[in-house]
């Protein structure tokens, strides 16, 4: 018991906490990174990403979107996101008709605003699209 930690993901809607966790990996805007227990404190920036929980020597999968992660010298771990998604909650029909709707605005060449909304629409279908595709 002495590996585990405690993981808070906070969204718009919810709050979820696991007390029970072994490890976590996940894409920052720096990178890969797995946080275990006693991680050095550290804040960053979370891009569009799957997020891997392991619990009890279980794995589960999920997708992020944009947020923070921090790690305090507790060894609490919290991530605040736009969205976060059970990899078996995923709704493929609606991923992919997301993805067809932001290509088609993509391919009008928009400008700003409405470019970045196209481009992470479709980075979040992508990855729903590809997590709830492994699932065997």
């Amino acid at each position: 018991m002495g590996s585990i930690f405690s993981l808070l993901i906070i969204t718009p809607t919810k709050r979820i906490k696991y007390d029970d966790v072994s490890s976590i990996t996940l894409s920052t805007t720096e990178g890969e990174v797995t946080i275990l227990k006693n991680h050095l404190p550290m804040i960053a920036n979370i891009d569009i990403t799957p997020l891997k929980i392991v619990r009890e020597d279980k794995e589960e999968i999920y997708a992020l979107a944009i947020g923070v992660l921090k790690v305090d010298k507790d060894f609490q771990v919290t991530i605040i996101v736009d969205s976060f998604e059970r990899r078996e909650d995923i709704d493929i029909s609606r991923a992919e008709q997301k993805k067809i709707e932001a290509e088609e605005i993509l391919a009008k060449k928009p400008e700003g605003r409405e470019y970045k909304e196209a481009e992470r629409t479709l980075k979040k279908s992508l990855l729903r699209i590809k997590l709830k595709s492994e699932i065997k």
